[in-house]
């Protein structure tokens, strides 16, 4: 997660200064999703030396109890947003409180992060993980679109 979230950081603020440097010659919408309904979030990830591997156990430790958005709901929102010329969006917009958290209360945010998504000290094995058991005893029944509670995914 530390590469895939350094990406993103980096790409906000590159256009973030694209905004700045074009000013209103061009209109830039900037997306922050949450859990969104795709191949990482059922379960589809790529292994150390770039091979692809499917691990729905790891999964449910990552998202745990977060409610995962539709695909199409998040690209609805999307294409709303870019008309209107907004200039964020968060999808799905609860989403956003996250962000606020982040900002007044870090060591909050950080001591839920460990106890849910860690497994004893020092993180490692996710799979016994506090998210992953909350998420197998029924919530992903109520909070994961059908095409995630489906073990049906391509390996390729």
């Amino acid at each position: 997660m530390v590469f895939y979230n350094a990406a993103n950081a980096a790409l906000i603020n590159f256009f973030e200064t694209l905004r700045s440097e074009l000013g209103s010659e061009v209109g830039i919408t900037i997306v922050t999703p949450g859990w969104i309904e795709s191949e990482m979030s059922k379960g589809k990830f790529l292994k150390e030396h770039g091979g692809v591997e499917v691990d729905q156990e790891y999964r449910d430790a990552q998202i745990g109890l977060f409610p995962v958005e539709y695909a199409k709901n998040c690209a609805r929102a999307m294409v709303q947003a870019a008309r209107q010329g907004d200039r964020y969006l968060t999808v799905p917009s609860w989403f956003g409180t996250m962000y606020l958290w982040r900002v007044f209360a870090p060591e909050v945010v950080e001591f839920c992060y460990r106890l849910l998504y860690m497994h004893g000290h020092g993180g490692g094995d996710q799979t016994d993980a506090p998210s992953k058991t909350m998420a197998q005893g029924g919530g992903k029944q109520m909070l994961y679109p059908s095409s995630l509670r489906s073990s049906d995914v391509k390996n390729d």
